[in-house]
């Protein structure tokens, strides 16, 4: 397993990245999904605004999954979110 990860002026990413071909999906907790570690860090990353993606290695043997974190003040929308 690596973890890869880089800041920007507005964000930051990172990705943890193996040798696997398992790509799971990527949702968060909630009807029909029990909520495992994945489904856990997803509703994070969504509540606070962030997005997530899966993205295959072009040899098709592993994948990263690439996680993005806005920084600064949360927005309205994100805001309202933390709060409910």
């Amino acid at each position: 397993m690596t973890i890869v990860y880089a800041v920007g002026a507005n964000c930051l990413a990172f990705a943890v990245h193996d040798r696997r071909p398992h790509r799971p999906r990527l949702c968060a907790a909630g009807a029909g999904n029990p909520g495992g570690g994945l489904a856990t860090v997803m509703e994070l990353t969504t509540g606070l605004g962030g997005t997530a993606v899966v993205r295959g290695d072009s040899d098709g043997r592993g994948k990263s999954i690439w996680f993005t974190l806005p920084l600064g003040p949360p927005s309205a929308t994100t805001q309202g979110r933390r709060q409910a």
